[in-house]
């Protein structure tokens, strides 16, 4: 007997309806809301506000910390203040490698390796920052992305952790806030 292959018909897939997904352009109002309360010197709680961190290894426990960093570009200074476990003031240096750009859309995506040098003569550490930059039509500028801090010397030779970065810059000037989690050894 010869087997006969019959073509039975299977349903299609159920059409789900497609949701909108965001296009690249200026970031959405909660981040731009957040640099623009950086901007005038408001913000969120201080980290010694914040209750610590369990301890949860034979390592020093993370501590959550809040950063902030002032630029002006016309007289090049660049300063930040901060509070323990961190310096309480200084000043950085950054060096920006641009990974991707889109100057049409007024995108692009940085890689940015800081270091920071404190008032105090503490130390320095430095930080590892992957940035998404959007630049709008009159000219402003709005950055958020990940930090990674990555050691330092003096008082923060061990120092490491995570956290985000969140910017904004207009006229010259721009702000910006890193709050997140670092121990030192």
């Amino acid at each position: 007997m010869r087997s006969r292959y019959v073509a039975r018909h299977r349903p299609a897939p159920p059409r789900h309806r497609r949701v909108p997904t965001r296009r690249p352009g200026i970031l959405p109002a909660a981040v731009l809301a957040t640099a623009c309360a950086v901007l005038l010197g408001t913000g969120a709680a201080s980290a010694a506000d914040r209750p610590a961190a369990p301890h949860r290894s034979a390592h020093a426990a993370q501590v959550p910390f809040e950063m902030h960093e002032f630029v002006d570009h016309s007289t090049e200074s660049y300063t930040f203040t901060s509070a323990d476990p961190l310096c309480a003031s200084g000043t950085f240096v950054d060096h920006v490698t641009v990974v991707s750009a889109n100057p049409a859309k007024g995108s692009y995506v940085w890689s940015v390796d800081t270091t920071y040098t404190c008032d105090d003569a503490s130390g320095t550490f430095t930080a590892t920052k992957h940035l998404r930059r959007d630049v709008a039509p009159n000219g402003n500028a709005y950055n958020v992305g990940r930090v990674k801090f990555t050691g330092g010397t003096g008082a923060y030779g061990g120092l490491a952790g995570r956290g985000v970065d969140v910017g904004a810059s207009a006229n010259g000037q721009g702000a910006g806030m890193i709050v997140g989690r670092v121990r030192r050894h």
